[in-house]
């Protein structure tokens, strides 16, 4: 099976998983998503593959997010390598200009990407995850939209944002790089009271 074959399925199988673990029906996921349930049934089946986009809308439809569907490849591995020229890679954006490499494969409470190239215009959609995510620019300059604000990010510079808070990016000055962490969407967050209500 080819890496893009083993990925299209990977995520089919994620998103049947998820839909029958919430008694959500075909079709009322791809009421949702805003999608054929006949193309949907293929993707559960690894018949076809999903843009960033619509995988975006189904990830929100069952309660994640497209990076939440993206890994859960090696259950069984306590401690993975994942090789350079192994990584598992999708299309970052609907119009090709972009790539997603998966760093991580097996479940547990980190998911790491790496993205490579991006779109040169702030896409139409806002992404979001349920629960902390770290960007760090490794080459070029990225602008990112997120909850409303702007921000510049040159190589080195990190962006931190907690869970549920809307953002996009665009590529200003090519090519980009970037690494993202994301606790995954499994794992339940547990804050902290603010310092105060500790005092005596």
């Amino acid at each position: 099976m080819s890496e893009g074959a083993d990925l299209v399925t990977s995520i089919g199988s994620q998103v049947r998983v998820r839909r029958r673990q919430q008694g959500v029906t075909l079709q009322e996921l791809a009421e949702r998503a805003d999608l054929s349930q006949s193309f949907l049934s293929k993707v559960e089946r690894g018949m076809a593959q999903l843009s960033i986009g619509a995988l975006n809308r189904v990830a929100q439809a069952l309660g994640t997010s497209a990076l939440g569907l993206f890994g859960g490849m090696n259950p069984d591995r306590r401690v993975e390598v994942v090789r350079a020229d192994e990584r598992r890679k999708m299309p970052s954006s609907d119009d090709g200009s972009g790539l997603v490499h998966a760093l991580t494969g097996r479940p547990g409470q980190l998911r790491v990407v790496e993205l490579t190239g991006g779109p040169s215009s702030m896409p139409d959609e806002f992404f979001w995850h349920r629960n902390d995510a770290l960007s760090l620019v490794l080459e070029g300059v990225f602008e990112f939209e997120v909850d409303g604000d702007l921000y510049e990010l040159h190589p080195g510079d990190a962006l931190s944002a907690t869970g549920g808070v809307a953002h996009r990016y665009r590529v200003l000055s090519p090519p980009g790089r970037l690494i993202v962490v994301i606790v995954s969407e499994d794992v339940e967050v547990i804050v902290a009271p603010p310092p105060h209500q500790f005092q005596v």
